[in-house]
């Protein structure tokens, strides 16, 4: 368990709950490499996506959602390797609509930066509530 990937992930949870609440992600994007990889359950972007600008454009369709909310503390944090996943909570609206779910996010660390983030989210339609379906 390396306390600098853990230090690191935990920076990047922050500046992601701080992006969600102001609709402002560059500081969660300047922490990422540049063939950053994520994979998230959602819409056009469900899948494998590579690369900072495909990051860029799915934090604007968030925006673009009118997504307010907010993330919890961390409820867990579990280490492994290059891999830290960081449980947690958030809840609020999107698209004017009540939201609240239980997230786990799998950030990997490579040299002091994000080079890849799963999302793995709890039982809700983020499709419908999004209205982002392919």
């Amino acid at each position: 368990m390396s306390k600098e990937n853990i230090a690191t992930a935990l920076e990047a949870f922050r500046y992601l709950a701080e992006g969600h609440k102001a609709g402002s992600f560059d500081k969660y994007l300047d922490m990422l490499t540049d063939d950053f990889e994520f994979f998230v359950p959602v819409g056009v972007f469900r899948g494998k996506n590579t690369g900072k600008e495909k990051a860029r454009q799915f934090y604007a369709a968030i925006t673009a959602a009118r997504a307010d909310f907010v993330f919890s503390e961390p409820l867990r944090i579990t280490s492994s390797g290059d891999t830290v996943v960081i449980e947690f909570t958030d809840e609020g609206t999107i698209m004017g609509k009540p939201y609240f779910n239980r997230i786990a996010s799998s950030f990997d660390i490579r040299d002091g930066k994000v080079a890849g983030y799963r999302e793995y989210f709890g039982d809700i339609d983020i499709d419908a509530l999004l209205q982002m379906s392919s």
